[in-house]
């Protein structure tokens, strides 16, 4: 692959889309998407030791992005690749497989056989802690704070100097999140109260929806090159984020002002970092309106209004691209 001023072509709608870490939080959803959205169904390349997950009418390729020969095949005849590999964890040689060789491996593949479409599903956290008021993807700089952020802004790079695009989610909530759930549970439980009351604005997206826009990101006629957000529209209030994801909350939950510098204080014998909690307790709002042009220029309004796949939110005719509850910032 080569960087273009003009962008990566339109894919070949006949052709089909390899998907990388189909069986992945992120990876199944976007997996859900483009089989509602595109035909022919995708080809997803998998390791052998992943669960099978897939009908036989699935091309399956086995094997992993630190297999050359594995991806030569996987990239046979498609218009369009979706790396959602990923590795949360410290292990040196782990992060290097995943986002360093093995990246760099799905380059080279691409352009052994032409395809000018690579989408990378990366990260907000290649920015480090905010605040953040709502910045595009090309004006914040790389500043990672773990060596799974550092890895990630490595991958990231390695992309967009490729010519490819870099999907950039912030928080994802939804089915099968180990992560922010989970966390904001656990701190809430702790604190017993909210950072600076829930003031904070922070960029979200249900990974049903964030599945959407990959797909859409992947099949669209436009041409698609760099980094971009992807998260709602409107940033959310940690208070209603909170709200949203704990368990009787509202009625639990204190109306306390816990500052940030008491709550980074309380957190850190619970092994929280001063980045988990900064992402909860400061503003980390992002503009994601260029992911949202691309998709409303993709998925026609009738397929969102009838569609009754997985991939679709239930409520998508009244919340396409909008936070799908009622309370949301004013600005």
């Amino acid at each position: 692959m080569h960087p273009s001023p003009q962008g990566i072509p339109a894919s070949d709608r006949s052709d089909p889309v390899l998907l990388i870490g189909a069986t992945g939080y992120i990876g199944s959803h976007i997996f859900n998407a483009l089989s509602a959205l595109h035909t022919p169904a995708p080809r997803v390349l998998i390791r052998s030791d992943s669960p099978t997950v897939f009908g036989r009418e699935i091309d399956v390729v086995t094997g992993s992005i630190a297999d050359r020969q594995a991806l030569q095949r996987a990239m046979e005849g498609v218009s369009c690749v979706i790396n959602a590999a990923s590795y949360v964890g410290a292990d040196p040689t782990a992060l290097r497989h995943t986002y360093d060789d093995g990246v760099r491996n799905i380059i080279d593949a691409c352009a052994e056989h032409q395809i000018d479409r690579l989408i990378h599903v990366s990260t907000t956290a290649v920015y480090g802690s905010g605040p953040h008021f709502g910045a595009s993807a090309t004006e914040l700089p790389y500043s990672p704070e773990s060596p799974t952020s550092a890895s990630r802004a490595l991958s990231d790079e390695l992309v967009l100097a490729a010519g490819g695009c870099s999907v950039r989610p912030h928080l994802v909530i939804g089915q099968g999140d180990r992560w922010v759930a989970p966390a904001v549970q656990k701190l809430t439980g702790i604190l017993g109260g909210l950072i600076d009351g829930g003031a904070a604005l922070l960029s979200v997206i249900h990974v049903r929806d964030l599945g959407l826009l990959i797909a859409a990101v992947a099949l669209s006629t436009r041409a698609v090159q760099g980094p971009v957000h992807a998260a709602y529209r409107q940033p959310v209030r940690a208070a209603d984020l909170v709200r949203s994801l704990v368990p009787n909350s509202r009625a639990a939950l204190p109306e306390l002002h816990i500052s940030l510098a008491d709550a980074l204080r309380r957190l850190a014998p619970y092994g929280f970092t001063d980045h988990q909690i900064r992402m909860i307790g400061e503003t980390h709002w992002y503009d994601s309106s260029d992911i949202w042009d691309i998709a409303n220029a993709f998925i026609p309004q009738t397929l969102c209004q009838t569609s009754k796949s997985p991939a679709l939110p239930p409520k998508v005719v009244c919340t396409w691209g909008d936070v799908p509850w009622a309370s949301v910032p004013s600005q």
